[in-house]
């Protein structure tokens, strides 16, 4: 089942392409430890589902986890000379139900339609998800998801993207699963 679970996300990764920026590199897969991430500029999910399981988005765990991720990515931002993300409401929505759905298929995978589902008015936009099994406080998880991103060249892209001055992180929980994050990016 892990290893049909892997090679469905490298399936995924081999799909990733840059649809809102041609000349953008996204990286399409990078795995460290126990989590795995994936960065693109719109790209394409993949694989079958598996069985659901229970999925939690709305305890105060993951709210926190979602604050403590976008205050480490505009910490980044800073540190970088860029102005911070403001979070928005409506993208925060976006991202929650994409971490849901990953959570929910046991597949790590990017929003095939986040784009068409972002307010009205975007230009340019870019997400990042990641997936992990490991335990801890949110401060902890959030930290990890973020160092993680930071390290690799595609999800730094979006992460210090000049042209992005809103953003929506969403996380999600299956006890079978593990953690699922979404961050979602936007001008």
């Amino acid at each position: 089942m892990r290893l049909a679970h892997l090679a469905r996300l490298a399936l995924a990764a081999l799909l990733v392409s840059a649809l809102l920026a041609p000349g953008a590199a996204a990286t399409p897969l990078a795995t460290t430890a126990s989590a795995h991430l994936a960065s693109s500029q719109l790209s394409v999910a993949g694989g079958a589902s598996s069985a659901s399981s229970k999925v939690t988005y709305k305890k105060k765990k993951h709210k926190q986890i979602e604050k403590y991720v976008l205050a480490y990515v505009n910490k980044a931002r800073a540190k970088a000379g860029l102005k911070k993300l403001a979070r928005s409401a409506k993208i925060v929505k976006i991202a929650r139900k994409w971490s849901v759905r990953q959570a929910e298929r046991g597949e790590l995978a990017h929003n095939p339609s986040y784009g068409q589902e972002l307010p009205s008015g975007w230009t340019r936009a870019s997400e990042n998800v990641a997936w992990t099994t490991a335990s801890g406080s949110a401060k902890k998880l959030a930290k990890r998801i973020v160092r993680l991103w930071l390290d690799s060249p595609g999800h730094r892209a979006n992460i210090l993207g000049s042209s992005y001055s809103k953003t929506g992180v969403g996380v999600a929980h299956s006890k079978r699963h593990g953690w699922y994050f979404t961050q979602n990016f936007s001008n």
